[in-house]
């Protein structure tokens, strides 16, 4: 539509320039935003990512997926870039911002925020079924659990170890209301 995006190239998103940005919003506990099997050669950018409040459902899982861990043809080559993924409200339970499970994934200059779930962990950024190189750099990840986990959970291939991840440049946050 010809508009410019809120924040240039280079520089960290942020929730006060999200009014323009296009909205995915799930109903539900799926992910608003997934990769195919197979998906590839895709860079998002300038997207605000959340689910609608209040949550009709007890748990939201994840709200954005970038493989599932256990596809044979793993999304590839997929770069979030100054995204503000975030839960909605301050009572939701958000267990997951951004899973990568996938070869050559990057999360950089995004915004992820308000991660927290009641009774169970919750991630910025997980991945455990994915061969990676991983880039996550420059971000803002606010989790109530881990704000960055790898690992954790039996990829869905034999012998997978994500490896090769570059984390730079973040600023990580936990708020004092989730203990």
């Amino acid at each position: 539509r010809g508009e410019t995006v809120p924040v240039a190239a280079g520089q960290r998103m942020r929730p006060s320039l999200a009014g323009p940005l296009p909205k995915l919003r799930t109903p539900n506990g799926q992910p608003a935003l997934s990769a195919a099997p197979g998906a590839c050669k895709w860079r998002l950018v300038a997207l605000e990512v959340t689910h609608l409040s209040p949550l009709p459902v007890d748990e939201q899982y994840g709200l954005v997926a970038l493989g599932e861990g256990d596809a044979s043809a793993p999304p590839s080559d997929v770069v979030l870039d100054r995204l503000y993924v975030h839960g909605a409200t301050a009572d939701a339970n958000v267990r997951r911002g951004v899973a990568l499970n996938g070869a050559r994934q990057a999360v950089v200059d995004s915004w992820i925020a308000d991660v927290h779930s009641r009774g169970t962990d919750s991630q910025a950024i997980a991945g455990w079924g994915g061969a990676g190189p991983y880039l996550i750099r420059d971000n803002y990840l606010e989790a109530a659990g881990e704000n960055i986990m790898f690992g954790g959970s039996d990829p869905g291939v034999d012998g997978l170890v994500p490896s090769d991840i570059t984390v730079t440049g973040n600023h990580f946050f936990k708020s004092l209301s989730w203990k």
